[in-house]
């Protein structure tokens, strides 16, 4: 899986960071972390808008930032408030239709890189409900089947796994995606 923002979403990330400040500056702890719980966690020394995917005997949490797809695990956290509750998840959660991942325990050693230097068109295919995700087709401006390209290279055989060989969607499709056609 991975995430992608429209360009819209940048809009919005700008709305966001008053918001967030606001709430940092009023600093109101999270009284009791809980699982699916909005959350402002705090990575790489800033506060972003997240949710609780799971919680720590240690009473830390594994958080996912709704904006952007990444996951930390977070001791400092604080409270939502209603008006960034409002404004709306830039993050879109996505997975190449048709392909499927072997998971992301085995790290990268997978050298096999496919360089995109055009712009990048994301069609939903479908969407579950249950994972809240659109399977997407990728496709370049020069007729480039980022799908098929992914399927016929091998990257998601289980084998890749036994050699501790990974592919990571994000080392050749960017975050930012400029069109997301519906």
């Amino acid at each position: 899986q991975f995430y992608v923002q429209t360009e819209a979403g940048g809009e919005t990330l700008n709305e966001l960071t008053p918001l967030i400040e606001a709430a940092v500056k009023a600093a109101v702890p999270v009284p009791h972390v809980v699982e699916n719980a909005p959350v402002l966690g705090l990575f790489d020394g800033a506060y972003y808008r997240g949710r609780v995917v799971e919680v720590t005997p240690q009473g830390a949490a594994k958080v996912l930032f709704v904006d952007y797809g990444n996951t930390e695990v977070c001791t400092k956290m604080l409270n939502v408030t209603p008006e960034l509750m409002a404004v709306r998840v830039v993050g879109i959660n996505c997975q190449l239709e048709g392909v499927e991942w072997v998971g992301v325990e085995a790290k990268p050693a997978f050298d096999e890189h496919i360089k995109v230097d055009e712009e990048l068109t994301l069609t939903p295919v479908s969407y579950c409900s249950e994972k809240k995700q659109f399977a997407v087709k990728v496709a370049g401006e020069g007729g480039l089947d980022i799908n098929a390209t992914v399927a016929s290279s091998n990257v998601s055989d289980k084998s890749l796994v036994e050699t501790k060989r990974h592919f990571t969607l994000n080392t050749f499709l960017p975050l930012y995606c400029s069109k997301f056609i519906s």
